[in-house]
């Protein structure tokens, strides 16, 4: 009998400890539960603000647009002489709108371009491009950047080179990030484009 009350004892010891081990897993399983509801709850309010601020990103950029375009037009038009004969000194600081202002542009662009690639709607319009061209171009529009920086901008592609089948906003943009952001973290050199 003692033999049996010891049986009976350990039998109800395992079933208060499998008891307890069980209520221990509902409680765990319940607050996982619980942190997850939390979690798809604070992910959801996260995307929201997403979207919220891409929207905001894309109409703003949309509404810089047109006052920036007529600031570089009219400065464009400036400096052709649509008002009369200018100093030099004018058409260099006319220059500079213009420069700075298609350099405006070109980041406004890349905002929009930004809200597009995640809704996934960017379209490219490839042709045949002259890649000398695009890096001349940059490296005019760029010089604005140098400030008193001791740096060489340099155009080293090919006369030969042939054209590449390319979306050509596309690759300014690329190419003036890449060269603003060499510009950025160079101090003194040079700055080059190949190919």
């Amino acid at each position: 009998s003692l033999y049996l009350l010891t049986l009976i004892l350990i039998i109800w010891a395992y079933i208060r400890a499998q008891n307890r081990k069980l209520a221990m897993e509902r409680a765990i399983n319940e607050r996982q539960r619980q942190v997850n509801l939390q979690q798809n709850e604070v992910n959801e309010r996260l995307r929201k603000l997403d979207r919220f601020k891409d929207e905001i990103l894309a109409n703003t950029s949309h509404e810089l647009r047109t006052p920036l375009n007529g600031i570089i037009g009219l400065a464009d038009s400036l400096r052709d002489g649509s008002a009369g004969a200018l100093t030099e000194p004018a058409r260099r600081d006319l220059a500079t709108i213009v420069s700075c202002g298609k350099r405006l542009s070109s980041l406004i662009n890349d905002i929009l371009d930004y809200s597009r690639l995640k809704n996934s709607d960017l379209r490219l319009n490839r042709a045949g491009v002259d890649l000398r061209l695009v890096a001349e171009m940059v490296i005019k529009l760029s010089k604005p950047l140098l400030g008193l920086k001791d740096i060489k901008l340099i155009q080293a592609i090919p006369v030969d080179l042939p054209t590449v089948h390319v979306d050509e906003n596309r690759l300014m943009q690329i190419l003036h990030n890449l060269v603003g952001n060499a510009i950025k973290f160079t101090e003194k050199g040079h700055v080059k484009i190949g190919a």
